[in-house]
């Protein structure tokens, strides 16, 4: 029974891969104006700026109103 589940197994993972691969092989081609949007999406991240700045703000206040003066 392990050995058989095993085979089942096997195929399994082999049929998965090859239909991933498949799908990825008949994937559509992008036309010349679908392609030049592309590229100027591409340019438009490359020209952001790399250098990103991040932080924030804390705050409290402590007090004793036992205090005596």
């Amino acid at each position: 029974m392990k050995q058989i589940v095993q085979v089942f197994s096997g195929k399994f993972v082999a049929a998965i891969f090859f239909s991933i691969l498949a799908g990825q092989v008949s994937a559509q081609t992008l036309t010349p104006a679908e392609e030049a949007e592309q590229n100027k999406l591409i340019e438009q991240k490359e020209a952001k700026s790399r250098l990103a700045i991040y932080g924030w703000v804390e705050s409290g206040f402590t007090g004793n109103v036992d205090a005596e003066r």
